[in-house]
C-alpha cells in the first residue's frame, strides 16, 4: 500500500513566549515493513538551528532551538510511505520460546530488559488478567498476542480522549474503557507480565474503527523469538499489517510522542494543540475499489 499523509499541529500560547528545544517524532519509521518515499517538514516560526537523527530506539526524530518570541507554533508534515507487510503471520518462532514462560539467552536478556519491565505489580490483577487467557491458549507462545488483542478490544469499550497520558493498565482494565493508548498501555503490560517483551507504537491507521476519522493511533509490538517484533492492535483486536504505518516506539510512550518541547512566558498558556491528519490511500486498486464501492 501507499500512503500520502499529511499531519499539522498547531500550538497557541496566549501571550508572546519564548521556545525551548523542541523535538518532533513526526518521520514515519523506515524498516522491512515499511519504506518512507518522501518526507516533508514546515515548522513555523523558523528554528535558529534543525538536524536529524536517530533516538536509542532507532525511530528518526528531528530537533531544534529557537530564537526570539511567539504566541503560535506551528508543526506540518507531508509524507509518502509504501507499506510492505500483507501478511502479519509470516514467521515460525524458535523452538525454545513455542510455550510460555520461555527463557531468553542472556545476552538477549540484557537487550530487552527495558521492555520487560512492568510498572505495575505481575502478580497483581493484570497478572491474573494475562495469565487466564494465557491458560485459555495453553500457553502457546504464538497464539497469546492475538487472543490478548483481541480480549482488550471485546472487554473494553473504546473512547475518545484527545488529552493526557495513557491511563494505567489497572485503571483501563478496571474501567472497562480507554483510548488507543490505553489499550496499549494495557496489552504491553499484560504481556510483560508474562514475560513477554513488548513495547508501545506510535503511527497512523488507514481505516477503521472510527469512520471518517484520522488520528495518531497507538498499538503494541511484541518481541517473538524467531519473529522478532511483531505489532498487536488491542483497539481492533488484529495483528498489524499494512494498514498500518508505524513512526516511533519505545518501552514507555514518552518515548514514542510525536512532540516534545518547552516554552517559556510570563502569560503564556499551552492550550490543547490543534490537530489535523489526513491518510490518502494511493494504491490504484483501493482507489478503484472505493469508487465502485460508493457508486
Amino acid at each position: 500500500m501507499r500512503y500520502l499523509i499529511e499531519h499539522r499541529t498547531v500550538y497557541r500560547y496566549g501571550a508572546q513566549v519564548s521556545l525551548g528545544p523542541h523535538t518532533l517524532r513526526m518521520r514515519p519509521r523506515c524498516d522491512v515493513f515499511q519504506r518512507v518515499l518522501s518526507f516533508d517538514l514546515k515548522v513555523e516560526p523558523d528554528p535558529s538551528f534543525q538536524w536529524t537523527g536517530v533516538d536509542r530506539e532507532d525511530n528518526g526524530f528531528d530537533a531544534m532551538v529557537f530564537t526570539g518570541t511567539t504566541d503560535t507554533l506551528s508543526l506540518a508534515s507531508r509524507c509518502e510511505v509504501e507499506t510492505l507487510h500483507e501478511n502479519p503471520f509470516d514467521y515460525l518462532l524458535d523452538s525454545s520460546a513455542l510455550t510460555l514462560p520461555m527463557t531468553h539467552d542472556p545476552d538477549l536478556e540484557i537487550r530487552l530488559a527495558p521492555y520487560l519491565h512492568r510498572t505495575g505489580n505481575g502478580n497483581g490483577v493484570i497478572g491474573s488478567f494475562a495469565r487466564r487467557i494465557a491458560e485459555q491458549v495453553d500457553w502457546q507462545t504464538a497464539q497469546l498476542p492475538v487472543h490478548l488483542a483481541r480480549r482488550i478490544q471485546e472487554l473494553c469499550v473504546y473512547e475518545e480522549r484527545e488529552k493526557g497520558d495513557p491511563l494505567s493498565a489497572e485503571a483501563t482494565l478496571a474501567n472497562r474503557k480507554g483510548s488507543c493508548r490505553d489499550f496499549a498501555v494495557l496489552m504491553m503490560e499484560s504481556a510483560r507480565s508474562l514475560g513477554l517483551a513488548a513495547r508501545f507504537v506510535s503511527g497512523y491507521q488507514e481505516a477503521g474503527f472510527l469512520p471518517d476519522a484520522h488520528k495518531l493511533h497507538a498499538w503494541t509490538e511484541i518481541y517473538l523469538p524467531g519473529a522478532g517484533w511483531r505489532g498487536f492492535d488491542p483497539s481492533t483486536g488484529l495483528a498489524v499489517c499494512d494498514r498500518h504505518i508505524a513512526v516511533a516506539a519505545g518501552p514507555h510512550f514518552h518515548n514514542a510522542a510525536p512532540v516534545q518541547g518547552t516554552f517559556g512566558g510570563a502569560w503564556g498558556r499551552a492550550n490543547h494543540p490543534e490537530v489535523q491528519i489526513n491518510i490518502q490511500n494511493l494504491d490504484p486498486q483501493e482507489q478503484s475499489q472505493a469508487q465502485t464501492l460508493t457508486a
